[in-house]
């Protein structure tokens, strides 16, 4: 059997701490050993609403050694035949989030 490294990348999922300030999330990743975080669509568009930009959050990001590995959610997907325009531009949103700080992963499923 292959041994088990000392070590793995751990991800606090987006709703582990529910909604509370971008950095608040990477602080108490970074603290808790952490070295990736997920990140909703309305987690993002918080940040975006407190005044922080894309810059300023991979800023905060890079000081506490964190990464965004996986973005949440993407819903609505295959249920409509026209999808509705807010669930298009939350699609874009997750696309950009996922593009700009070069997450990994993004979650989906049947349900929103």
């Amino acid at each position: 059997m292959p041994s088990m490294p000392n070590t793995c990348d751990l991800t606090l999922s987006a709703l582990t701490l529910g909604r509370v300030s971008f950095e608040v999330r990477i602080t108490a990743a970074a603290r808790a050993g952490f070295s990736g975080i997920g990140i909703s669509a309305e987690d993002y568009n918080d940040a975006r609403a407190s005044g922080l930009t894309d810059n300023d959050m991979m800023a905060i990001l890079r000081h506490y050694n964190v990464s965004v590995t996986e973005v949440e959610f993407l819903s609505d997907w295959m249920l409509y035949r026209d999808i509705p325009a807010p669930a298009l531009d939350k699609e874009q949103t997750v696309l950009r989030i996922a593009h700009f700080f070069g997450a990994r992963q993004i979650n989906a499923g049947l349900f929103g």
